[in-house]
């Protein structure tokens, strides 16, 4: 026997003899039992001390068998507890009997733990009462297990009692073996318990009984169950019902199929009203088609003699009138004009109240679509005094497919409304990229306004048909409040969703998103010379701070160096640091209508100084007043272009008087044949504002012997053919001031008086679907899609206007060229370079001319940027020199410029350093080669201003 088992008990005593040897083993193997043991056991007197306790409740107090012997309950325990095991205890001795109990103990660490334990009386050999003995051990997992078990068949009793929904199980023989309350209620039982051992048949008709029976057998038979069955009920008495069943397979604890159990809610009033619903909706749609099948009829059938009256007080208002009569027509085709809308909206209203109205999908250019949609309306904007602007984010695809039509109407309507409810300030449309696919795009539009603002508890009704904000606004400002509801409806087609943000007194911004999925092809436009505008001095005079960032963005994005300037004065303060700093500004945009210092009087003050002569100053007017055309003339203003300004048209304009072209321009293959001069020249005017579109069109058309005379926009095609007879005119559909759709609709009217009929060829970027159509309908005889190409050109130009041409001889070239192999030097293939650039020999000395200046600058700007060590604009620059060698075809050059463009992009400086006056003497070759080629083709004679004008 160990040492720490004989100190267990006092009741030890050392004995001597074969007896006491015996009482030692015995006691010796029932300590060991006893320490061994999963519980805790112990004994005390009769007055409550530790006589013997084994090793289980040593280690669960942490003490020794020698420290806890002779202790009692208040020695180790709190008195309240101590107090209340000395009670136990003295009962249990008291009476004989054995107590027993699951006692809740809390740790020191705050943890709840459960015992169970035992106590009983410890008997001498006489059988008298000398104390007590205990055992315990925890019973947690168990207490906590019986209390969840308890917890969770509450909870299924009280759903049982409570759920108004039939719940049952059955067993294999589908006899019920438990239902809930309600169950049981609708069985007409006393209680639940009546149920069992009972089928369906006793409360169902046979059918009903059987078709549930093969139900349940399925289930027990697959495991599968059956969800969410409606069940048509015959009761026994008649009555009929519906319900909505779940059935599933009963289990037992080894995973065996022993039943089934269900849950069936009763629908017989859901089926009922969806009979009702059936039926009212049925009445709807057939009220609805009537309403909108009136509309439509009425619509249109209004829509004819509207067009008369339109028309006619058009064709009246071009007769000789008093100011009195044409105020009168004035005001005559503005109504007819707001009941054409009403009813264009009420065709719409009834198109989408009968789920009629659907979307186009087709290619178009967002930029283009949403900028003349709101120039449309700048007129409108300039009569209130009022800034319209519009932005349009970078990175946006260029070509998107959906309908531009109801895009158009959408921003149409946000945009009118907020010039409408505008008295002062500006309205500004933006859009942006709320979300990008590989395949689609989702696009957030705004149009932000500084009107009068909505309240914020009517701004939820002002979508709803007929609807506006009171009755007052309605009288004051018109309209029938069915623009927001229609539009709102288009934006759901879109895939979208609108909303607003307003505050009183404050304006109100309209939000809308649209999904529109990417056109496979984008457009691919000419490369821009950025490298030319690169750093170039902008400066912006606008006093809108909308205006001004737009500008200041676009030009960012085109590399260029934007200044501002929110007044005339701080524009001329710019200009002046400009001059003073040796670092002038050479472009210069321009707002007309400007508080203090109009636009006009800037450009007068500019134009005055001599300083300023080289300055490009294009003017951005919300509104061409009469008379402003002939005033821009006189201050030399080089351009006018109205707000909101399409990035394009001012790229294109900044090219034109920057003499630049955009790279990859299309020129005729190389082994391409020279096109037969025809046998008739034909005059013809080309309407085109932009330069290298212009350019292009006239080379190849002066190649082919035609006499081409050219105007910058539809007003100047109109007024053009009024003075002078051409045989045709090549119509650029996009231009400012008037474009070639309203100037086809002008020379048609003009030609009923005349009866004669002049051929139109469209020309434009958009090669749409559908815009063949619209140039046809305007009256237009051809379509003829950019880029120009030469062959399609010449067809189309030659086939339509084959009709008594003015002049049947051959046309003469303007200037006399000396044969082309005579052209040709060791460096350059000239004959070559002259048939591949369009306007032959003349085209060619232009590009020569403009070589020689740029090289200059570009030479510079290698050896600037190499001394500095910017390797970005060295590349840049060697980029720019070599694109412009190609041209010529001066194949060791190019190599050269490749390599040094290469090595500006490693950063080998050195190496680059290396081969600088191999650079230069190469450039020099090339130079002399120009020069001479210059020299040698000097025009002998001049061509005439009136046949072709530049």
């Amino acid at each position: 026997m160990d040492n720490s088992a004989s100190s267990h008990s006092s009741e030890l005593t050392t004995t001597n003899g074969t007896g006491g040897l015996a009482r030692e083993e015995r006691e010796a193997l029932y300590h060991s039992v006893v320490d061994n043991l999963p519980v805790s056991v112990l004994r005390k007197d009769l007055d409550g001390r530790l006589v013997f306790v084994n090793q289980r409740y040593c280690e669960e107090l942490g003490k020794t068998p020698t420290e806890l012997i002779g202790l009692t309950d208040f020695d180790l325990f709190p008195a309240d507890l101590a107090e209340k095991y000395r009670k136990n205890d003295l009962d249990v001795m008291e009476s004989g009997r054995i107590f027993h109990e699951v006692e809740q103990h809390t740790l020191p660490d705050g943890t709840l733990r459960y015992v169970e334990l035992f106590k009983s009386p410890a008997r001498s050999a006489e059988g008298k009462i000398t104390g007590l003995q205990c055992i315990y051990w925890d019973v947690t997992e168990r207490h906590q297990a019986e209390s969840q078990l308890e917890y969770e068949r509450s909870l299924l009793n009280s759903l049982m009692d409570h759920l108004t929904d039939t719940v049952y199980f059955k067993d294999r023989e589908s006899r019920f073996v438990r239902v809930n309350k309600w169950t049981s209620d609708q069985f007409g039982l006393a209680s639940p318990s009546d149920a069992i051992g009972k089928t369906d048949l006793d409360f169902f008709s046979q059918e009903h009984a059987q078709k549930a029976r093969a139900d349940e057998v399925r289930v027990m038979e697959t495991g599968t169950p059956i969800q969410g069955i409606e069940e048509h009920e015959t009761w026994s008495d008649g009555r009929q019902t519906w319900c909505s069943t779940t059935k599933l397979p009963l289990k037992n604890e080894a995973g065996a199929i022993i039943g089934t159990f269900g849950v069936s809610r009763d629908i017989t009033l859901q089926k009922l009203s969806e009979e009702q619903l059936r039926e009212a909706k049925r009445a709807a749609d057939e009220a609805n088609k009537a309403k909108s099948d009136f509309l439509a009829n009425m619509s249109h059938e209004i829509r004819t003699p509207m067009n008369g009256i339109i028309g006619m007080t058009e064709l009246l208002m071009n007769t000789e009138l008093g100011q009195e009569q044409r105020d009168y027509l004035n005001m005559v085709k503005q109504s007819a004009d707001a009941l054409m809308r009403l009813l264009n909206d009420i065709l719409d209203f009834s198109k989408i109240e009968a789920g009629k109205l659907e979307l186009e999908e087709i290619v178009f250019n967002l930029r283009d679509t949403i900028t003349n949609t709101v120039r449309t309306l700048s007129a409108r904007a300039a009569e209130k005094g009022l800034e319209l602007a519009c932005r349009i984010a970078p990175g946006i695809p260029e070509f998107l497919i959906g309908d531009p039509g109801r895009l158009n109407q959408i921003v149409v309507n946000l945009v009118g409304n907020a010039i409408k409810f505008a008295e002062a300030g500006e309205v500004f449309v933006n859009v942006e990229t709320r979300d990008s696919e590989p395949e689609c795009v989702i696009l957030l539009f705004s149009v932000s306004d500084t009107g009068i603002g909505i309240p914020l508890n009517q701004q939820k009704k002002i979508f709803q048909a007929f609807e506006q904000v009171d009755v007052s606004t309605t009288r004051q400002y018109g309209g029938t409040g069915l623009g927001l509801s229609i539009s709102s409806q288009l934006v759901i087609l879109m895939n979208g969703e609108i909303w607003l943000e307003s505050e009183v007194g404050q304006g109100t911004t309209f939000f809308f998103t649209a999904q529109f999925r990417i056109a496979d092809e984008q457009a691919i436009r000419p490369r821009i010379p950025l490298e030319q505008f690169q750093g170039m001095r902008v400066l912006i005079v606008d006093d809108n701070q909308t205006n001004r960032r737009i500008l200041e963005e676009v030009l960012h994005n085109w590399h260029m160096q934007p200044i501002v300037a929110e007044s005339g004065a701080a524009g001329l303060s710019e200009l002046y640091r400009g001059i003073h700093l040796m670092n002038p500004i050479r472009l210069i945009l321009l707002d007309n209508m400007m508080p203090g210092m109009s636009g006009f009087q800037f450009a007068e003050l500019v134009r005055a100084n001599r300083d300023f002569d080289d300055c490009v100053i294009i003017m951005i007017s919300s509104a061409v007043r009469s008379g402003d055309v002939a005033r821009c003339r006189g201050l030399k203003i080089d351009r006018c272009l109205s707000k909101p300004v399409k990035q394009s048209e001012l790229l294109d304009t900044i090219l034109m008087h920057f003499d630049l072209r955009t790279s990859g321009e299309s020129f005729p293959e190389l082994d391409e044949p020279e096109p037969e001069v025809p046998r008739t020249s034909r005059r013809i005017l080309l309407a085109e504002d932009g330069l290298v579109n212009q350019q292009v069109a006239l080379g190849f058309l002066t190649q082919r012997g035609h006499r081409v005379t050219t105007v910058a926009d539809g007003q100047q095609a109109v007024d053009a053919l009024l003075q002078d007879s051409f045989d045709l005119v090549l119509m650029d559909i996009q231009m400012p001031v008037m474009d070639g759709l309203e100037a086809t609709r002008l020379i048609r009217e003009n030609e009923q008086e005349t009866g004669r009929h002049l051929p139109i060829i469209a020309m434009t970027a958009n090669a749409m679907k559908g815009d063949r159509e619209v140039c046809l309908n305007a009256g237009m005889d051809g379509y003829l899609s950019k880029p120009i190409n030469q062959a399609e050109l010449y067809r189309l130009v030659e086939s339509i206007g084959a009709r008594d041409p003015v002049t049947d001889c051959k046309s003469s070239p303007c200037e006399s060229e000396p044969a082309e192999d005579s052209l040709d030097d060791e460096y350059v293939c000239w004959s070559r370079v002259v048939k591949q650039l369009p306007g032959g020999l003349k085209g060619t000395r232009k590009l020569s001319e403009l070589f020689l200046v740029e090289a200059r600058k570009q030479m510079d700007e290698i050896q600037s940027s190499l001394r500095e060590e910017e390797t970005d604009r060295l590349r840049r620059a060697c980029h720019t020199l070599k694109s412009s060698v190609a041209i010529f075809e001066y194949r060791e050059l190019e190599g050269l410029m490749q390599l040094l463009e290469e090595l500006a992009r490693l950063n080998n400086l050195v190496e680059f350093s290396a081969h600088l006056d191999e650079l230069q003497e190469s450039l020099d070759r090339l130079v002399g080669s120009l020069e001479s080629f210059l020299k040698r083709t000097a025009p002998r004679s001049s061509p005439s201003p009136n046949e072709v004008p530049t």
